[in-house]
């Protein structure tokens, strides 16, 4: 890619797509929220959370009791060794258990907590892209304030719930349907 506000920053090529939209009045808030999930989703190791979440359910649903649930879970973890979000999911949960909290509740919790952190460290690396492309020039001073709204509305409007649904079932396409291709005249935005 060559266009676009970050041309010249280090980027892979959908966050790159995500910021030709953030300046393009074409784009609607809802194109703008699929390419950010969508990107978003693919710069983490969802198939490891995935599996750890797997396991974690799996555990939960045994019938049996354990002496030591909390030792438990831990060697779950540690089975499941993964990137920096798996360690803050693992921090999470590990959290959410100590407040007493039933395991399939940390479990959700902890999904809801990594999805906001992670749309919300998203977002904040975006804006932070914005000021350098606007430094770089490769941004039009008159772009940068609509780039930052236009990003700001973005990540507001992403579901949370949706993004911790994607990473506990391993579906790094949830945002996808979103980006498909128009082929027709009847493909059009809804108005």
């Amino acid at each position: 890619m060559t266009d676009g506000p970050f041309r010249n920053i280090p980027l892979n090529a959908r966050w790159k797509r995500y910021g030709e939209d953030l300046v393009n009045d074409a784009k609607s808030l809802d194109e703008r929220v699929a390419r950010a999930g969508d990107a978003m989703l693919a710069n983490v190791d969802i198939g490891e959370i995935a599996m750890l979440v797997a396991a974690l359910r799996e555990y939960d649903n045994r019938l049996q009791l354990d002496f030591d649930p909390l030792g438990s879970i831990q060697r779950i973890i540690e089975q499941h060794d993964g990137g920096c979000l798996t360690d803050e999911f693992a921090r999470n949960l590990m959290a959410n258990l100590h407040n007493q909290a039933p395991l399939a509740t940390a479990l959700d919790n902890a999904l809801i907590d990594i999805a906001q952190d992670l749309i919300s460290s998203s977002k904040n690396r975006l804006d932070v892209h914005c000021i350098e492309a606007r430094e770089l020039c490769d941004m039009k001073a008159a772009e940068y304030p609509t780039a930052l709204a236009r990003n700001r509305d973005t990540f507001a409007a992403i579901d949370a719930a949706k993004v911790a649904n994607a990473l506990e079932m391993g579906d790094r396409r949830a945002f996808a349907v979103g980006l498909k291709k128009k082929v027709g005249t009847d493909d059009g935005p809804d108005f």
